[in-house]
């Protein structure tokens, strides 16, 4: 789900939010942010994984992913883990490499 498409779907979805979900949504964030910081205080460190897991395959001859869906679950779960540090406030390192998925 990239690009102008994917942009507009994207606020028709947040318009469709009212404010109780808005507010449930940001009580969830505060609270994994304190999860956060309470498991990297006194130079602790949590370790995951930089992706979700290997990207969705592609369809043959194209750059576009065989299922849509698949590859807008990906996306979604490389962001979630990459937003944990910046929610927390917490300091983040990725290694690139490869890894058994």
């Amino acid at each position: 789900m990239g690009g102008v498409a994917g942009s507009a779907e994207r606020a028709r979805a947040r318009a469709q939010v009212s404010d109780e979900e808005v507010d449930a949504a940001r009580e969830a964030m505060a609270q994994a942010a304190a999860g956060m910081r309470d498991i990297c205080r006194s130079g602790n460190v949590l370790l995951l994984p930089a992706l979700p897991g290997p990207p969705p395959e592609r369809a043959r001859g194209r750059g576009a992913p065989a299922e849509p869906d698949a590859a807008a679950d990906w996306e979604r779960g490389a962001l979630q883990l990459s937003a944990l540090a910046a929610l927390a406030g917490v300091p983040q390192v990725r290694r690139a490499g490869h890894a058994a998925f």
